[in-house]
């Protein structure tokens, strides 16, 4: 007989049992409703870890994977994420799919519309095709079928642009990375500016860089300058890089804020006056070169439909009014993006996904011929994907240069800024024209070796190049035509050659024997002594006396030609550890640099920077206070040799014995 206290600690389990379950299974519907409303809203990011850990909870739950993977699709750079979820989704559908409902467990049909974009995406074409054949066949309405077959012909213009590949050179400055998701890049025309975005852990932070020295400085971090919550996403800079549009999300809407550069630094955003702003978005605005116009996109009325494209003059009260949409054909029922005016206002570069796409938003370039804007032409792949290409700048007056963000899908969300150029009949890629100058034996290049290539035609200046690399190899960049090459120096006998280049045959190689007019004189062996390369503080920049240290470099670099170079970039110890790594890398580009202007070949030099790391002197007295004159000899860069010769070459330190450090690298 079961004693009467148990019974009752048994009821009591029971009942408590099915309370937290009951606890539970509310909580679990709470989360899910939270999903949806910050899908709703297009928070993706937000809404994919609760639908994520629903799905491993309820892994039979095929709307939970059908869910999950809408949120991958809208995720930049995670995308084909949603192909697992989307195909196990897409084998069990239903037509009476009720939305939002916690207890639906199939998919809708749409899974495998989903199923078949991702597919595109990830540029398996052929099963995009088949998915979306599967699709249009449960369908007989017209309208269930628009955006299906608009998705069919963007899969087959896909596949023809990605047969014919233009002809471009797309390449990453090493600089313009920040972090692993750096994107939006807004570049001044003049060429000289540029802001932005990058993705921290917590915010997306806004970055400013220019260009000098034939490089990118150190990106800084403005966003705190410009007073950003971590939400202000980065649109366009003005000609001379002095203003910043941006888009500021706001409660149900964006608006357009502008940051000035003033007493160099950024000023806080504000709202711009006028009417641009209003109750509906408003998410990207440039202006025109003269500064008189202003482009911005919005979703309000009196448009084609979707975001589209409007203009905003400026009044004398520096308000923008005067709102109108752009002249057909830009403007689509669906959306327009990011548009930009080439420097001479001649060409409009804008993005859209209602022109004929490869799939998602392509970018679209339009020329204004008699005050009218043609049809739109597409860039062709790349620049343009099978997944949405929003941005591009161009740069000067053609836009056959210019910048675009590349996000590269894969297992992490990773994007990357690139420079990009475009070459065609009227741009045509210049041939390589490059040779090997055969030197006797036991003799070196003349001092004064010039290599000289003459458009016989007359169009071009004259191509030199005054320093071959090392074993007597030089190359040349040149459009196709006819060119006199001449080979001058002291104690050789000059050559003059003709030499045609074909546009077909884009490299020419040549093998050219050189003949010295008497024997080259064995030098007796001189030591030459070379100090560090000096720098202000917080600076890359190059002293007076800093370049005559470079120029003596450059006098020994060309008597001993087989030598290669390591540059190596310091730092004091003030700032922190990070920046101080940067700082030394640039300071070691600099010097790279000054010495490649020279006339000295890249191939001959390296860099490494070592941050605040092997200081020369002391950066701190012994009771911790600051010692300028010691860290003054640690803002340096140094030299090491390798090479037949490089025992020559003896590098001297300069610091005082009192403020010496002894090496230990």
């Amino acid at each position: 007989m079961i004693k009467k206290g148990f019974a009752i600690e048994v009821v009591l389990f029971y009942i408590l049992s099915n309370f937290l379950f009951a606890q539970e299974s509310v909580d679990t519907e709470k989360s899910f409703y939270k999903a949806n409303f910050l899908s709703l809203y297009n928070k993706y990011e937000e809404a994919l870890p609760i639908y994520l850990r629903l799905s491993d909870e309820y892994p039979n739950n095929d709307n939970l994977q059908y869910l999950t993977g809408i949120c991958y699709l809208h995720i930049e750079g995670l995308k084909i994420r949603a192909l697992s979820f989307l195909e196990k989704a897409s084998q069990n559908i239903t037509r009476h799919y009720k939305k939002d409902f916690f207890s639906e467990t199939q998919a809708p049909p749409e899974a495998i519309l989903y199923l078949g974009k991702a597919y595109q995406i990830d540029n398996q074409l052929n099963k995009a095709l088949e998915e979306y054949d599967k699709y249009k066949k449960l369908f007989h309405r017209k309208q269930k079928k628009e955006l299906v077959n608009r998705w069919i012909k963007s899969c087959e213009l896909a596949r023809e642009m990605m047969n014919k590949p233009g002809d471009v050179d797309i390449i990453q400055p090493e600089l313009l990375k920040v972090g692993k998701v750096n994107y939006h890049p807004a570049v001044s025309e003049n060429g000289k500016r540029m802001v932005f975005m990058s993705d921290t852990k917590f915010y997306h932070a806004i970055y400013f860089t220019e260009y000098k020295n034939g490089y990118w400085s150190m990106p800084l971090n403005i966003t705190m300058e410009i007073e950003s919550d971590g939400t202000y996403q980065v649109s366009s800079l003005n000609h001379d890089g002095t203003l910043l549009f941006l888009t500021v999300p706001l409660n149900n809407q964006s608006d357009i804020y502008v940051s000035k550069f003033e007493d160099n630094k950024w000023g806080k955003a504000i709202a711009l006056k006028g009417s641009i702003n209003s109750l509906h978005n408003e998410v990207f605005a440039s202006l025109s070169p003269d500064e008189k116009q202003l482009l911005f996109v919005s979703d309000r009325s009196g448009g084609s439909g979707g975001l589209d494209i409007f203009t905003a003059t400026k009044t004398t009260e520096s308000k923008w009014e005067n709102i109108k949409p752009v002249a057909p054909p830009i403007n689509t029922p669906y959306d327009e993006q990011s548009p930009v005016l080439s420097s001479d206002g001649s060409k409009l570069f804008f993005s859209s996904n209602g022109h004929p796409t490869m799939g998602g938003f392509d970018i679209f370039v339009s020329e204004r011929k008699n005050g009218h804007w043609q049809n739109p032409e597409n860039l062709g792949h790349p620049p343009n994907t099978t997944d949405d290409d929003i941005y591009f700048v161009p740069e000067g007056k053609n836009g056959i240069k210019g910048f675009i963000t590349q996000y590269l899908n894969g297992d992490d969300k990773e994007a990357t800024i690139a420079s990009i150029e475009f070459y065609s009949s009227l741009h045509p890629r210049p041939a390589l024209l490059s040779g090997k100058l055969i030197l006797p034996v036991g003799t070196k290049l003349p001092e004064d070796l010039k290599i000289q290539a003459t458009d016989m035609a007359g169009k071009l200046p004259p191509e030199t190049m005054t320093r071959p690399q090392e074993g007597g190899l030089f190359d040349m960049k040149l459009p196709a035509g006819t060119y006199q090459l001449s080979i001058t120096g002291s104690r050789i006998v000059p050559i003059s050659k003709q030499i045609v280049l074909q546009k077909d045959n884009m490299v020419t190689n040549l093998s050219i024997p050189l003949t010295w007019i008497r024997k080259e004189k064995v030098k007796k062996k001189i030591t030459y002594t070379l100090t560090p390369v000096y720098f202000d503080f917080n600076k890359y920049s190059l002293t007076s006396e800093a370049r005559t240290t470079l120029d003596s470099l450059v006098k020994i670099l060309n008597l001993f030609s087989d030598i290669k170079v390591t540059v190596e970039g310091y730092t004091d110890a003030m700032g922190t550890t990070a920046y101080n790594q940067k700082l030394s890398e640039i300071r070691a580009l600099a010097v790279k640099a000054y010495l490649v202007k020279k006339g000295i070949s890249p191939s001959r030099l390296s860099i490494i920077g070592y941050g605040e790391s092997h200081p020369a002197a002391i950066n701190n007295n012994p009771d911790g206070s600051d010692n300028s004159k010691g860290r003054r000899f640690n803002r340096r860069t140094e030299f090491r040799m390798k090479g037949n010769e490089a025992n020559q070459i003896l590098l001297k330190q300069n610091v005082p014995p009192g403020l010496a450090i002894k090496q230990t690298h």
